[in-house]
């Protein structure tokens, strides 16, 4: 199964949507914000090469340079955001301590559904 759907640039990232496909465990720099558009998604956070936890939720994050991989599923709108940017810096600041990947608060994942 491939990937399949558009991407956008925005300021100070990248922003893609539609059926995400099979991927091998990575990390970048940004921060990751991944929303399930017909249901939840699951981000496996990996540690050392083996997956150690698997996260499930309609909104999560992945903070910059944590190991992880999404798993095929639903259609999804998926953010690399530059850490600097205002944006990433209000995630990463409500989610601190939560984990590399982290469900998002429901108010959170509320207000981004609302903005569509």
């Amino acid at each position: 199964m491939d990937w399949s759907g558009e991407i956008a640039f925005i300021e100070g990232g990248v922003v893609f949507r539609g059926r995400a496909a099979d991927n091998r465990p990575h990390r970048h720099a940004t921060v990751q914000l991944t929303l399930g558009l017909d249901g939840p998604v699951t981000i496996t956070e990996v540690t050392r090469g083996t997956p150690d936890r698997a996260v499930c939720g309609v909104a999560l994050l992945v903070r910059p340079n944590v190991e992880h991989a999404l798993l095929p599923g639903p259609r999804i709108m998926l953010a690399l955001l530059a850490p600097e940017t205002r944006i990433a810096q209000e995630l990463l600041h409500h989610h601190r301590g939560a984990g590399g990947v982290a469900l998002l608060a429901a108010d959170i994942t509320a207000r981004i559904q609302a903005t569509g």
